[in-house]
């Protein structure tokens, strides 16, 4: 009787979704993740609000998430700004084309941060979070030239 090896990592997860997630991810989602948390836990603990764990644990997932789509989005952008312009070479890692990218995502994290994840809040706290938590969150690691 001939031996097979039965294989079961295909019926969890499909062999091409691992070329949708690089191994860079496996870093930069924990690392986002506990970003966002740091951020949230000392915004809500300065601005002295009244149970601030349970505040936390109410926003983080929608927090982490919508910011994750910033940075998508942001990364779109720079892929049309990339190919709209033909640029290429040295120009590839400069600041004046990051700056547009990185403050387009910092809009948006506050656009979501105010309309979507603190929308239980009231106005003026809404407000002050989703500032703090789009300076913060901003991804600035796009002004870190590649290789």
């Amino acid at each position: 009787m001939k031996h097979r090896d039965v294989r079961l990592y295909e019926l969890c997860l499909p062999v091409w979704f691992v070329f949708l997630l690089p191994p860079t991810w496996k870093v930069i989602f924990p690392l986002c993740f506990l970003l966002d948390s740091a951020v949230l836990l000392i915004a809500a603990l300065a601005m002295k609000m009244p149970r601030a764990i349970g505040f936390y644990l109410r926003h983080i997932l929608q927090v982490f998430v919508l910011g994750l789509a910033a940075y998508f989005l942001a990364v779109l952008l720079m892929v049309a700004i990339v190919l709209g312009l033909d640029v290429s070479g040295e120009y590839l890692n400069s600041p004046l084309l990051m700056i547009p990218v990185v403050l387009t995502a910092g809009g948006l994290i506050y656009l979501a941060s105010r309309f979507l994840s603190f929308r239980d809040c009231e106005m003026a706290q809404r407000k002050k979070l989703a500032l703090i938590v789009a300076i913060a969150t901003a991804p600035y690691a796009f002004f870190l030239p590649g290789q």
